[in-house]
């Protein structure tokens, strides 16, 4: 069954005002007739334009109703839960949760930080055999997409690899959940284009915010969970460090930790603009050894997801993450899962690249003349139509992704001049002063 879109606009509540166009680091945002709607084909689901749409007409796509009808049905529920739960779900006592889950319904919780497990040692093993001198981490979706459109060139650079929420499912679907709903519960919405990507794999997903929206709309409580008892073998597995994944130079940490580290050099950036930046000047590098680079897309990493809790800045986060990232081992909850061969290729991860138009500087400039633009200093570079500058609007005008009336000056030019002509035309005397009665424009009658 072909899901529904992962962001999508509602097109009645968009007030033009382009701030997502402003925010979106790859500006895939495409205005007509006055509403700004993603390009799903060359968006990378970091999820800004959501977050900054004032008027809460950027969506993404809900998966609550599909949860809903699962456990009305009585199927057999497995919570694949993303380890950063512990930064956003800090003030709730961790029994707390596991109960939330099994009153809804579940059968049982699993922690995602197995796969990164996973993910970390086969990343470990592929930078001692590889010969790439570059390796790039692919467990940020969103930093994948941005390589395979924009940069399809560096894609030789990433890590042949499932992300952990993949890695996980597999392995789950390895043992005794073949016929399971796997569903997993985390900060990101580029995970749900993952999960359509490679198919039923992962069953659903829902942000942390679909998950208490959930609660909610079925009656269950945090306060409420001190008078249920969970079952026995309702967690499965204990990671021993990847809880850690979620914060800058967690994969990193979790690699030099559990396993001989290979001779390389291991950085870790976050945020898309360093992950653009990075990409911009990849092909000028030529490292002396191995270099492994952790990408994610969002600033301080998974911890600031675009569905996390917004109460609790990047520093709270982490310390928290940092004090309890082993949780689900402490608790002495989980049962161990039974060792199982898990194939972590990621061929199936395709999505094609962009293809770029070049513009001439001619046509370029043709546009701009257009607006009134002919000089360098009647490019003023305002952002005001969400582009940087004023070439890069004329570019998107060529594009096919900007209506000239998204530029402010021109806008306010025109206005000005309807209004000269408009007082020109008037059959009485009239004078336009200033605050301080000093004459600014008259027309022929007064005079």
């Amino acid at each position: 069954m072909e899901r529904e879109l992962v962001i999508y606009t509602e097109k009645i509540n968009c007030q033009d005002c382009y701030k997502c166009i402003k925010v979106c680091p790859v500006k895939s945002i495409k205005v007509e007739d006055f509403s700004a709607s993603v390009i799903n084909e060359t968006c990378v689901y970091c999820g800004k334009c959501i977050n900054a749409c004032p008027a809460g007409a950027k969506k993404y796509r809900e998966e609550i109703d599909t949860v809903q009808q699962w456990i009305a049905d009585g199927e057999k529920i497995i919570a694949c839960l993303a380890p950063s739960f512990i930064s956003d779900f800090g003030d709730v006592p961790f029994e707390s949760l596991l109960k939330a889950m099994y009153t809804l319904g579940f059968s049982g919780v699993s922690e995602t930080a197995l796969g990164a497990d996973l993910v970390a040692r086969a990343t470990n093993e592929y930078l001692s055999s590889t010969e790439n001198r570059i390796v790039i981490a692919t467990c940020c979706p969103s930093v994948v997409n941005y390589i395979k459109i924009y940069f399809p060139e560096h894609e030789k650079y990433l890590a042949p690899f499932v992300s952990p929420m993949i890695a996980h499912a597999r392995m789950l679907r390895e043992g005794d959940f073949r016929d399971s709903k796997l569903l997993f519960i985390g900060p990101c919405i580029a995970k749900k284009q993952e999960s359509d990507i490679y198919g039923n794999e992962i069953d659903a997903v829902l942000t942390f915010e679909e998950f208490l929206k959930l609660m909610e709309a079925e009656g269950i409580y945090f306060a409420d969970m001190d008078r249920v008892s969970l079952p026995d073998n309702f967690v499965f597995g204990a990671s021993e460090r990847a809880g850690l994944f979620p914060v800058d130079s967690g994969m990193i940490s979790t690699m030099c930790k559990d396993v001989e580290p290979v001779d390389a050099g291991y950085m870790c950036f976050s945020g898309m603009k360093s992950v653009m930046e990075i990409c911009d000047e990849l092909s000028e590098w030529n490292p002396s050894q191995k270099v492994f680079i952790e990408l994610m897309a969002c600033d301080g990493g998974c911890i600031k997801g675009p569905a996390t809790s917004k109460t609790k800045g990047v520093a709270a986060k982490r310390n928290k993450l940092l004090k309890d990232f082993d949780i689900f081992k402490k608790s002495g909850l989980a049962v161990a899962l039974p060792g199982v061969d898990i194939n972590l290729s990621n061929e199936a991860y395709k999505v094609p690249y962009k293809i770029n138009c070049i513009y001439s500087e001619s046509e370029i400039q043709e546009v701009l003349n257009s607006m009134g633009k002919h000089t360098k200093a009647d490019e003023l570079n305002c952002s005001g139509c969400g582009y940087d500058n004023c070439r890069a609007y004329a570019v998107a005008l060529l594009d096919g992704k900007a209506e000239r009336e998204m530029c402010i000056s021109q806008m306010r030019r025109e206005a000005q001049n309807q209004a000269s002509v408009l007082l020109r035309k008037m059959p009485y005397g009239v004078v336009l002063v200033d605050e301080n009665l000093r004459i600014v424009d008259t027309n022929d009658k007064f005079v």
